[in-house]
């Protein structure tokens, strides 16, 4: 696997951005099991099966602007947004069940005041739908899926004394 992770300002440091990626290629080199047939329990090979849980690709990319003040209150405004993506997740040794591509896009505005942040932010603003982790049971022959959260929005104040 690799790793890249890049981070920056620009525009007399008003603008904050990041981006970051990494790529794993994870496969067995060897893993046999039996799985039961009409006629008994026969093996199984997932020789070169990508391995369960671990996503190929992972992506982030955020900016953040500062517009700057000049009120006795309210000293700047920053607005920001936010997208985070996963590639395809395989759940089970077979790989016959995997989480497709996703990204999730977020939004903040934050009201800098002298002593006091207040922040509005946004998450999984395109209301996506995945999951985040998926198991099969072999007793009930039916999945368990943990879902990705949805939609949410919220604020946040700071307190700086």
């Amino acid at each position: 696997g690799a790793e890249l992770a890049l981070r920056g300002q620009a525009f007399d440091n008003h603008l904050s951005w990041g981006a970051t990626y990494s790529f794993t290629h994870a496969v067995f080199k060897e893993y046999t099991d039996s799985v039961k047939t009409a006629s008994g329990y026969e093996p199984v090979s997932y020789k070169d099966n990508n391995v369960p849980f671990i996503p190929q690709h992972q992506f982030s990319v955020n900016g953040d602007y500062s517009f700057d003040l000049n009120d006795k209150i309210l000293k700047s405004i920053v607005l920001g947004v936010n997208v985070k993506g996963q590639g395809k997740t395989y759940w089970e040794a077979d790989n016959n069940m995997y989480q497709k591509f996703y990204a999730t896009l977020g939004a903040h505005l934050s009201l800098n005041m002298d002593k006091v942040v207040v922040d509005f932010w946004g998450r999984n603003l395109t209301n996506t739908t995945y999951n985040t982790f998926l198991v099969n049971s072999q007793l009930t022959k039916q999945s368990f899926a943990q879902r990705g959260l949805p939609l949410q929005v919220g604020a946040d104040v700071k307190l700086h004394f």
